[in-house]
């Protein structure tokens, strides 16, 4: 079986291929068939005419036909978003296809867009079988054309898809964003990546069947997959439908990242592969039929003790070479495995967070099989990615050169830089216009960056991996640091975090974590100090939660250390959502007393508040204005403030409160607020109504009280949908002066994307001060400085006046935040 297989022709598009190529491009499918490459043709997208093109792409209802154009002398696919004065979802286009994409990468193409600020999003569907594989992506840029990647990693299962190998049909589609027309223009879709040396496998199988552990195994798969790509590992998630004995025939190592079991096809083919020579890292479980095969046994599941219980993983010297000797890792609990055959023997151990050794086994290594008795998580990333590699080396050692040249060959891969010596150039042309003792400290940090490198090449060609990859990681960190020093401070921005727990980052005392932002030049922090049914204060309004009597009151901690160290603080509240931390008894109460939301199909959400309940709206409102009025603190900041989505909230005191707003029945309830054009109109206005009313009350309140106090609230990004779908109408709170600032939530690793958003969130603002937020947590990477440098550019390039950066947690505030204060947010 080829990688990319022909298909039945397509007379009417003039192709030789049902993919859209030419005779030409047909022979150089052909050509990259016969010998796997890097990347192989899916669609050329270059038609001989509007015909032809929508022959191979037909539209769903609604959107328009796609065309042909050259843009910037590139022949490519239209793709026109008519969202002007109609009402569709979304601009979709499916193409068929008869393409294996099991031992690959993902898919790239190339792309050209002027104006992507009318696409919410966009998407990309793969269908197989019974359900499809959906990922978003978008620009990376604008006017200019530019590769976009999908990698399978960052994929969800839609219904019941048949795996990978067995794709027959692809979507594109461009969800509404604003009530505008734009195009796009795509070129030169592929399939890439090789045939993967490393298989990680999804469990879809157990997806399909529907597993309550559905996201658990999707989430790990993702994770485990993205650190074996930065280790270097030339790795691809394969679904485990598609575990065939010919898909594992090319296989240096089957990733098990959480596969509690295998489809018995399936387990019988990973079987018979390790007996003839295969090997395989496992996570968290073993499939019972493997525990012979590898000579691991799995002998069940074992809870913490308490936390911290589980805190990192020790290596005994001289078993795994190339492995740190400890590594980070909180688990809660893991599998209790034992070495049963094939050499195997338990190499490394869980150790507690006071230094004790636990006794239980944290990796188990065979001949075979390297067992992890947890799943990967994402802390301690870098020691973990080594952690990764080094394992996989122990099984395959040549995999050890392969990922010493891919890493040598990333190191300068940073922003806008694609090489070393780009990034030398480009970090000494920045670093030109700081002042002295800065700029000599950079232009050092890239002397050093570059003797690493020149060492880790040194290394490799005498053979020595693990010294080799060490200068590279050293090369890369210094010239991240240089980046970092080289970069420019802006006088008198706002430089915001939120910190998502009310206890701070880590469990050091609050003046220790506000020190270590005003060290930073960080001017303001947003802790979530209050939720719907929880306060992590004395509060007289709310439930409050019971760390408060052993820890003390957090909003007033909070406000002391910021004070003492100059930092505002503006305390957020998590508006309508009751929280994890409500009692049960109070989240029993207010279902009983009717105040919980009810979705679109009559189903009980009991966790969210009822905006449209008048002892509901009060709860918020007094919640809010005690805080601001009871402590010090520079504000008050929404979330949450707005509705869970379009299907909320229609209880029966919502019925009877719209009805009595609007003077009659509602017959149909509640379809006809769907269906009635004009009554969905009104219905709209309602909800947005219930949610500017508290915004209104506690700004009248507030600024009655304390007229310094603050108000903000972390919104939407996209105003124009999310004012119709959750009832969020920040626009109106601006312009009638009800907030002091807002922080649209932009979170999209995508700096293209991020500029767009931040373009068009200006004129929504309407002169309020706005302060983008950045989703440095909600990333691939957590501790991605790079990204977070370009987007802060972004920012200051649009006057924004300033950012908010989403989260403040223990990895950034270790990894990230002295690498701000380096230059990018504190002149030195």
């Amino acid at each position: 079986m080829r990688w990319i297989l022909p298909v039945l022709l397509a007379a009417a598009a003039g192709c030789m291929l049902a993919f859209g190529a030419s005779p030409a491009h047909a022979a150089e499918a052909h050509s990259q068939a016969a010998e796997p490459e890097a990347s192989a043709v899916i669609d050329p997208l270059v038609y001989a005419d509007a015909a032809a093109a929508r022959a191979a792409w037909k539209p769903m209802t609604g959107s328009a036909p796609v065309d042909v154009a050259t843009v910037e002398g590139r022949r490519c696919l239209a793709m026109p978003c008519t969202f002007a004065g109609t009402d569709i979802d979304r601009a979709s286009w499916d193409r068929a296809v008869q393409v294996d994409l099991s031992g690959r990468r993902g898919v790239r193409f190339r792309m050209f867009v002027r104006d992507a600020a009318p696409v919410g999003h966009f998407s990309i569907y793969f269908h197989s079988g019974d359900g499809w594989y959906t990922a978003a992506f978008a620009p990376e840029a604008r006017d200019r054309w530019h590769t976009v990647t999908v990698d399978k990693r960052t994929t969800r299962v839609e219904g019941k898809p048949a795996g990978w190998s067995r794709v027959d049909t692809i979507r594109i589609s461009a969800w509404r964003g604003q009530d505008r027309d734009t195009a796009f223009h795509l070129a030169d879709l592929k399939a890439f990546g090789r045939p993967a040396d490393v298989l990680v496998v999804r469990a879809e199988s157990l997806i399909r069947a529907g597993s309550s552990e559905a996201r658990g195994f999707a989430e790990y798969t993702e994770k485990t997959a993205a650190m074996c790509e930065a280790a270097g590992l030339r790795a691809a998630v394969v679904s485990d439908l598609d575990l065939a004995p010919e898909r594992l025939a090319h296989t240096r190592l089957l990733v098990l990242p959480y596969n509690p079991r295998l489809p018995d096809p399936a387990a019988k083919a990973v079987a018979d592969w390790l007996a003839g020579g295969g090997k395989l890292l496992a996570c968290y479980t073993m499939p019972g039929p493997l525990e012979g095969p590898t000579g691991i046994a799995d002998a069940g599941h074992v809870r913490q003790k308490e936390k911290g219980h589980f805190a990192s993983i020790h290596f005994d010297p001289d078993t795994i070479g190339g492995a740190p000797a400890e590594v980070g890792q909180a688990s809660w609990n893991v599998r209790e495995a034992s070495p049963e055959g094939h050499g195997a023997r338990v190499v490394a151990r869980w150790v507690s967070a006071d230094g004790s050794d636990t006794g239980l086994p944290a990796v188990v290594a065979s001949e075979r099989c390297v067992f992890v008795t947890h799943v990967l998580l994402g802390d301690d990333r870098a020691r973990k990615e080594r952690m990764l590699l080094a394992l996989a080396g122990h099984l395959v050692p040549a995999l050890w050169e392969d990922a010493v040249r891919a890493r040598l060959a990333a190191v300068g891969r940073m922003g806008p830089y694609d090489t070393f010596d780009a990034a030398v150039a480009g970090i000494r042309e920045t670093a030109a216009g700081r002042e002295k003792p800065r700029r000599s400290e950079a232009l050092a940090a890239l002397e050093k960056a570059s003797e690493r490198r020149d060492a880790a090449h040194n290394h490799l060609r005498k053979g020595k991996m693990a010294e080799a990859l060490d200068a590279a990681d050293d090369a890369r960190r210094l010239l991240v640091r240089a980046r970092c020093l080289a970069q420019p401070s802006l006088k008198g921005e706002q430089r915001n975090i939120w910190c998502h727990s009310a206890f701070g980052p880590t469990d050091r005392p609050w003046d220790e974590e506000i020190r270590a932002l005003a060290e930073n030049g960080f001017t303001a922090i947003i802790p979530n100090m209050l939720w719907g049914g929880a306060a992590y204060y004395e509060s007289d309004v709310l439930p409050v939660a019971p760390e408060v009597a052993e820890q003390g009151d957090q909003v007033a901690l909070c406000a002391a250390a910021c004070r003492a160290h100059g930092v505002a603080c503006h305390v957020w509240k998590v508006n309508w959502r009751m929280g994890w931390r409500a009692p049960k008894a109070f989240k029993e109460r207010m279902r009983r007393e009717k105040r919980v939301q009810v979705g679109f199909d009559g189903t009980v959400n009991g966790d969210w508040l009822c905006p449209s309940h008048p002892a509901n709206r009060k709860l918020e409102i007094d919640s809010m204005v005690e805080v601001a009025t009871t402590y010090d603190v520079a504000g008050i900041h929404f979330d949450y403030i707005r509705y869970p989505n379009r299907d909320h909230c229609f209880c029966p005191g919502c019925r009877k409160r719209f009805e009595e707003a609007i003077g009659r029945k509602v017959a149909n309830w509640p379809a006809d607020v769907r269906e009635d054009k004009d009554l969905h109109a009104t219905w709209l206005d309602f909800r947005r109504a219930q949610i500017t009313a508290v915004v209104e009350e506690v700004h009248r309140q507030v600024k009655k009280a304390r007229p310094q106090c603050q108000i903000s609230a972390a919104v939407f990004r996209n105003w124009p949908v999310h004012r119709d779908q959750v009832g969020q109408d920040w626009k109106d709170w601006c312009a009638r002066g009800l907030v002091d600032f807002v922080c649209p939530m932009d979170y999209t690793p995508s700096t293209a994307r991020f500029e767009s958003e931040v373009t068009s969130q200006r004129d929504w603002a309407a002169g309020v001060p706005y302060y983008p937020g950045i989703g440095l947590t909600t990333w691939p990477d957590r501790t991605d400085i790079n990204r977070l440098i370009d987007q802060i550019r972004i920012t200051r390039e649009a006057k924004t006046g300033g950012f908010t950066v989403f989260h403040y947690g223990d990895m950034e505030m270790r990894e990230v935040i002295p690498l701000c204060g380096l230059g990018l947010t504190k002149e030195r």
